[in-house]
């Protein structure tokens, strides 16, 4: 009978294991930056919100403003 030798076999299943870790590490990293991008631009929004009640606000204040100033006249 013939010795079978694994050694080629075994090599080539350590590098596919190999590749599927690297490929999954590099999908970790890359999700990573995205939930910091997206921690950022919701920071941005939130701010971007106040912002536009601020207006919103002033403008009913200045509606009533010009509303009371119709009315007395």
């Amino acid at each position: 009978m013939q010795k079978l030798d694994f050694t080629e076999l075994h090599q080539y299943f350590n590098d596919f294991s190999a590749s599927i870790r690297e490929a999954g590490n590099q999908t970790s990293s890359s999700l990573l930056e995205v939930k910091g991008e997206m921690a950022s631009l919701n920071a941005n929004l939130t701010t971007t919100n106040y912002l536009l009640m601020g207006l919103l606000i002033l403008n009913v204040v200045l509606l009533f403003v010009v509303f009371f100033k119709k009315s007395k006249q």
